[in-house]
């Protein structure tokens, strides 16, 4: 049996995480979108995409999620498509033609270090974070995971409930002390 089908999806919703949720256009049933996935094909929030999407392998998560993108061929802005327009001129929404600047991640590591030190935080999430150093959740949680691999701060998985495979929430702080 083929549990692989191509549908139109549009992306409702994008966690601090980076991943995303959105509906099957043809019928509301939800898909997960990793954020890995997200990223690469440069999706955002209320962009309708053409993918390969693959039934749930969680078999807990199938009947509120009973899809997940595997492959997204096409993105488009709903706006484009729905053909809605807006007060701010054609010129003001295109997209920039210089290249971004790339991100200094030395200087970056430590503006987290110095952040996570100061005597106003003792943990916080990755949101938090991004806001300080100016990043997008997205780019940041996998620099944030780089950091703790190489034991420069530390993550707290929180679960919500005891049977759960992925964490509720995620805190970052400089050490383990904190959470004592």
């Amino acid at each position: 049996m083929n549990l692989t089908h191509t549908h139109e999806f549009l992306i409702t919703h994008i966690t601090d995480t980076g991943t995303g949720f959105g509906v099957r256009t043809d019928n509301g049933e939800s898909v997960h979108i990793s954020p890995r996935l997200l990223q690469q094909a440069h999706a955002n929030l209320d962009d309708i995409c053409i993918g390969i999407i693959v039934q749930n392998s969680v078999e807990d998560q199938r009947q509120r999620t009973p899809w997940v993108a595997a492959y997204v061929q096409e993105r488009r802005a709903a706006r484009d498509v729905l053909g809605l327009t807006t007060d701010v001129p054609a010129e003001a929404v295109q997209t920039p033609t210089e290249e971004p600047k790339p991100f200094d991640w030395p200087a970056i590591t430590a503006q987290i270090i110095a952040y996570l030190q100061g005597t106003d935080v003792t943990y916080c999430e990755t949101s938090d974070i991004a806001d300080v150093v100016g990043v997008d959740t997205r780019k940041l949680s996998q620099h944030l995971e780089n950091m703790h691999e190489r034991g420069e701060i530390c993550r707290a998985y929180v679960a919500q409930r005891a049977n759960q495979q992925r964490a509720t929430l995620v805190l970052w702080s400089i050490n383990a002390d904190v959470y004592k």
